[in-house]
């Protein structure tokens, strides 16, 4: 069956994997590209979540963290954002129209996605998660009650143990995880070179995220940006970043 070869078929995976790639290539994605599209994804998702929040069960309180840890082979990334599938919440029942139960879905499929931008998201073209097949050929994700890795970059496997840590559910909002084990460990400094030079203006561009980590080594590096409203102005904010 082709779910079997999918699952199990290693140059079935080599191929999939490959024309992923480069369809990536063609969009002129890098390893560099992958944080920011993870970064971009989790913003969305808090964006969501808040309003998910305001609108159902009336609390206004919305993750603003996004967390990379870094070791030779692997990066985890971490945020508290609305889950994947989660579309509805305790007075909010809005996000099956939204098409955010068909989230996992849309992470398989190549050029699908859900956003637009008048639902206040950023990315249209189905991508993003999709970059992280530029470094690592089976990605882990954790997220509410699902466990799972993609195998050759389009089957969904479950797995037995969550990659979500048991200090991280004691917060208000469950987490999302990833973890990327990296095909090569010199992919790292790739990964990681532009969040590490730049990372510290991401918290500007974000809507909801208002702080960034980055943990490597005995090395812990957090972007801060505490924005308020311009009176009398809408849409613009001023404010303190730190780092």
């Amino acid at each position: 069956a082709l779910e079997a070869m999918v699952e199990n078929d290693p140059e079935v995976h080599a191929f999939l994997l490959g024309q992923i790639r480069k369809k990536l290539e063609d969009y002129q994605y890098g390893p560099d590209r992958v944080l920011w599209e993870l970064l971009q994804n989790a913003d969305d998702a808090a964006v969501q979540l808040r309003e998910m929040l305001s609108r159902g069960a009336g609390n206004e309180r919305v993750a603003h963290r996004f967390r990379i840890e870094a070791a030779p082979d692997q990066v985890r990334i971490t945020h508290w954002g609305r889950q994947i599938n989660q579309h509805t919440l305790a007075g909010f029942h809005d996000g099956r129209r939204r098409g955010w139960d068909l989230d996992l879905l849309n992470m398989m499929v190549l050029n699908t996605s859900d956003k637009m931008p008048e639902h206040g998201t950023t990315g249209h073209f189905g991508l993003g998660f999709k970059s992280v097949y530029l470094v690592t050929d089976r990605p882990r994700v954790g997220s509410g009650q699902l466990a799972f890795e993609v195998v050759a970059g389009m089957l969904p496997t479950a797995i037995g143990q969550t990659p979500v840590r048991e200090e991280e559910w004691s917060r208000q909002e469950p987490p999302t995880v990833f973890e990327l084990d990296l095909d090569r460990p010199e992919l790292l400094d790739a990964v990681l070179r532009d969040l590490e030079a730049f990372g510290g203006l991401a918290p500007l561009f974000c809507r909801a995220l208002s702080e960034i980590e980055l943990v490597r080594g005995e090395r812990r590096a957090v972007a801060l940006w505490e924005p308020h409203p311009v009176p009398g102005v809408d849409g613009m904010w001023t404010g303190v970043g730190s780092t």
